[in-house]
């Protein structure tokens, strides 16, 4: 079975972009059209107050989930960079630490 590798240390920037940008663009699609579904079944099934009261949340619930992902992503780079030094047993410590404490 063939895998495919990124090295980011090697490769070809334009061509990093691209396998990156599909994804994360389909991520960024998805959750704006859930924002869209949210406001549709709540603005009809509720009133405009809780439509209201949903778009006055939703720019905490991104901040929430920018912090989140801040401390998820720091995490892993910290935990992968001792699982590449070998060092598996700083590895776990790290690993556990971003489950037991989410953000």
């Amino acid at each position: 079975m063939m895998q495919d590798s990124i090295d980011f240390g090697t490769m070809n920037i334009p061509k990093l972009f691209r396998m990156m940008f599909i994804p994360t663009l389909l991520g960024m699609i998805l959750s704006a059209t859930i924002n869209i579904a949210d406001g549709i079944f709540v603005g009809r099934g509720v009133g405009n107050d809780a439509l209201a009261a949903v778009n006055i949340v939703a720019p905490f619930f991104m901040l929430a989930t920018g912090i989140g992902l801040m401390f998820g992503v720091g995490a892993s780079i910290v935990a992968s960079i001792h699982l590449s030094h070998q060092k598996v047993k700083r590895f776990r410590s790290h690993y556990v630490l971003c489950y037991r404490f989410p953000c």
